[in-house]
């Protein structure tokens, strides 16, 4: 099973969200951190 997991850029006002599965690094997002990116996956994976 997969967790989901963020990097924050020190530098960059960005947010990398990605989980590993196995042997693989799975990226599921690079947002600004102005955006609402939990509104978007929330959407895109229909959690609501």
């Amino acid at each position: 099973m997969s967790r989901a997991r963020h990097i924050a850029f020190a530098k960059h006002k960005f947010v990398m969200l990605y989980r590993i599965q196995d042997d693989a690094v799975i990226v599921d997002g690079m947002f600004h951190e102005l955006q609402d990116y939990e509104g978007i996956l929330t959407n895109e994976l229909h959690l609501q």
